[in-house]
Formats: C-alpha cells, sequence, structure tokens
C-alpha cells in the first residue's frame, strides 16, 4: 500500500499494475499469514469486478504468467501451499 491509500485503491492498482486488468474492489473474503524464517507476509483476499470489457491480463514483474481460468480448472493448477484450501473454504472455488 502506498501512503495514505485505501485497501481497496491497493487492490485496484496493484492488480492494474500486474495484470493490466482494471476491476472495481469488491468484499473483503479472508486473511491468511504466511511466515517463515525470513519474512511474515499477511496476505488479504478481496472479491473485485472487472470494468469494461474483460482484457487479456498480462504479466508483470511479480508474475511468471497472467490468465483467466474457469474456476472448476484453479484446483489442478500449481498452486502454492493452503491457497486452493482457502479458496475452498471461502467459497471462491
Amino acid at each position: 500500500m502506498q501512503p495514505g491509500e485505501s485497501m481497496a485503491a491497493a487492490v485496484e492498482r496493484e492488480l492494474f499494475e500486474e495484470t493490466g486488468v482494471e476491476v472495481t474492489c469488491g468484499e473483503f473474503v479472508g486473511w491468511v499469514e504466511r511466515i517463515s524464517a525470513d519474512h511474515h507476509f499477511v496476505i488479504m483476499d478481496f472479491r473485485a469486478s472487472v470494468k469494461g470489457h474483460k482484457s487479456t491480463p498480462v504479466a508483470s514483474d511479480d508474475a511468471d504468467e497472467a490468465a483467466w481460468i474457469a474456476k472448476t480448472d484453479v484446483r489442478a493448477l500449481p498452486l502454492v501451499d493452503g491457497l486452493a484450501q482457502f479458496l475452498i473454504d471461502h467459497k471462491v472455488i
């Protein structure tokens, strides 16, 4: 987040910067912590709606690739540990 930026504005900005897709931030879904010897991340997840037409996402510097994926196909992807269960628990997939 940038100084003075709301969570919703940060979600919208980060999604645009990392994928080129413009969204409107929606409701808060949930949060999770990832802790190791050298870092502590608190990850907050929000629903988002695409503004206008559904543009093709383009991966930026924080991702190897970006694509629209059917919800039914998400679990088959090589996800980070715990992500699939988080998405199931929060009724995202």
